[in-house]
């Protein structure tokens, strides 16, 4: 069998990836876990992650005639790695903000990998594979109480995050910088040490490549840390909260007059929004009909079109809607999400009465609820399926909180296991406040 040298070199990558990094992030994961299993889910998930790199390249050339934006990053990629040995930084990449940060990054990756396709593929699955990790690692900071194991199987196997994040682009870069920003939320709201700093490295990162989307977040956190209680009251408490709110307010506005500059707008109006998402509608092929990926779209910022912004993002395409190989699988994946998110109606309700006391929740509903109506506007279901991996991994966060019965029983059982060597008297006292 003669492999080409490219192809060896893309392989040494990824088996690198695989044997010697995959498993240290497994076992890192795992020991802060204390759980075996831990090791085991994330292996699994790392592995075909990978494996995903290689079958994206297959699907596209076979079902998308080789037409790939990937392709497009790691032409201008390679030009910027050339120009990078050179000791040449006036990178000609467009605009930066999206595309051109995108290139950028890829010629960074290829400076050090060499001008490789299928390496770049590697290099970009492995790093969406490390923002399933940080949101798996944001979710046991954030909620302690949390089913953190139906988490971490859902986080770690969705298809679409297994698949779509696998590739060259964007996708996966801002799927790092929210794993790396939903960490850092989490810390915040937890009152640990290092979450702004990891906040202000993913919003960074997000915003590079869609700085809305970076808004998004930072909107849902700024909500949820003004709500939010600290679990150790001392006399610096309010003093210490009114600096984070500071940092919050000040990130923020540098954050809305990026998305502003972003789209041409002079300011983040509703009517602007409104003009913004009926553009987005034109662009990506909104009205055409329903032949192919072109489907009408939802614009419209009425709470009472949030059903149907719902159903134009996580419903469609149906089974019966689907045309082509792709749009079946994603049809499958729907009608998976919506029973999941029928049978998890008790987790629902129990997770939107504990937004309160788990500020965590409040971010990502809030988070989820915005994602959904400005995306709602996206005509083309292919890029939409795409896109949807900025959601995903913060909408299932709703389904893994227990039921209200089950959130007690592991209450209960923290509490029971962090009493030790108390007298039973004093901790069946706890319980039965804890209880009524």
């Amino acid at each position: 069998m003669n492999i080409p040298s490219a192809t060896w070199i893309g392989l040494i990558v990824g088996l690198f990836l695989l044997v010697f990094v995959v498993p240290a992030i497994a076992r890192s994961v795992a020991r802060v876990d204390q759980d075996a299993r831990t090791f085991r889910l994330v292996m699994a998930s790392g592995a075909l992650k990978l494996a995903a790199a290689p079958l994206w390249i297959y699907v596209n050339d076979h079902y998308y005639s080789g037409i790939a934006d990937a392709y497009g990053y790691s032409r201008v990629g390679a030009q910027v790695a050339a120009q990078i040995r050179n000791g040449d930084f006036s990178f000609h990449v467009g605009r930066v903000i999206g595309d051109g940060a995108t290139s950028i990054i890829t010629g960074i990756i290829y400076t050090v990998i060499d001008s490789n396709v299928l390496g770049g593929f590697f290099v970009f699955a492995f790093l969406g594979f490390v923002s399933l990790v940080l949101f798996y690692r944001a979710f046991r900071v954030a909620l302690p109480d949390g089913d953190h194991r139906r988490y971490a199987k859902l986080v770690f196997f969705f298809p679409s995050l297994l698949f779509w994040t696998s590739a060259i682009g964007k996708d996966a870069l801002i799927s790092l910088g929210l794993g790396l920003g939903a960490l850092g939320a989490a810390r915040i709201l937890a009152r640990a040490r290092g979450g702004f700093v990891l906040l202000g490295i993913g919003l960074a990162l997000t915003a590079l490549i869609r700085p809305h989307v970076a808004l998004m977040l930072f909107a849902a956190l700024a909500v949820a840390y003004l709500v939010s209680k600290s679990k150790t009251a001392s006399p610096l408490t309010p003093l210490a909260k009114l600096l984070g709110a500071v940092v919050l307010v000040v990130g923020g506005l540098i954050l809305a007059k990026l998305t502003a500059h972003f789209f041409g707008l002079q300011s983040l109006s509703v009517a602007s929004i409104q003009h913004v998402l009926n553009q987005n509608a034109i662009n990506t092929g909104a009205g055409a009909g329903t032949q192919g990926s072109r489907v009408t779209a939802s614009v419209s910022l009425s709470p009472t079109s949030i059903p149907k912004d719902i159903y134009y993002v996580l419903i469609r395409p149906l089974p019966f809607q689907a045309h082509g190989l792709t749009q079946l699988a994603s049809s499958l994946e729907n009608t998976f999400l919506v029973a999941l998110l029928i049978v998890s109606w008790r987790r629902l309700a129990s997770a939107f009465t504990a937004m309160r006391r788990h500020p965590y929740l409040l971010l990502v509903a809030l988070y989820s609820l915005v994602w959904i109506i400005l995306f709602a506007s996206l005509g083309n279901l292919g890029i939409l399926v795409r896109e949807r991996t900025s959601l995903l991994p913060l909408l299932l966060v709703l389904v893994s909180w227990p039921a209200a019965t089950r959130a007690r029983e592991t209450s209960l059982s923290t509490l029971k296991e962090g009493a030790g060597s108390q007298p039973l008297r004093g901790a069946e006292s706890t319980s039965r406040n804890l209880v009524g």
